[in-house]
């Protein structure tokens, strides 16, 4: 039986962050910034994004 499309992309995800390891791409201290900066991005210039989490 063929493996659901979910376990195929862990597979993919698993063998990925063996190669590579963390690639640290989004520059942020915490969680709580992370998600911040993820809901910002999506109508501003990622510029105006640091600045306002700075400010929080």
């Amino acid at each position: 039986m063929e493996k659901a499309i979910d376990e195929k992309l862990l597979e993919i995800y698993r063998r990925l962050y063996a190669a590579y390891g963390p690639q640290h791409w989004w520059p942020a201290g915490s969680p709580f910034e992370v998600v911040v900066g993820a809901i910002l991005t999506q109508s501003a210039a990622w510029v105006n994004v640091e600045k306002a989490i700075e400010n929080l």
